[in-house]
C-alpha cells in the first residue's frame, strides 16, 4: 500500500507542475508555492469499498435513461 501511496503523491506533484506551468508561466516562486499548497500526503490515501455498487449503478443508469 505504501508503495501505491507513493505513486499516487508522484503523479500529483507531476500534474500540479504542469497545471501550474500553464497557470504562472513565468513565475516560479509562485509555481512551488502552489505545488506546495496542493500536494499533501493525505491525499493519497485509499478507501476501500467492499460492498458491490452494481445495483446502485444499475439505479441511477435506469433512472437516467427514463
Amino acid at each position: 500500500m505504501d508503495i501505491l501511496k507513493e505513486l499516487i503523491f508522484n503523479q500529483n506533484k507531476e500534474l500540479l507542475k504542469n497545471v501550474s506551468d500553464n497557470f504562472y508561466p513565468n513565475m516560479k516562486e509562485e509555481q512551488i508555492e502552489f505545488i506546495k499548497n496542493y500536494n499533501k500526503k493525505n491525499f493519497t490515501y485509499l478507501r476501500p469499498v467492499k460492498r458491490d455498487l452494481n445495483n446502485v449503478y444499475e439505479k441511477r443508469l435506469n433512472k437516467i435513461m427514463k
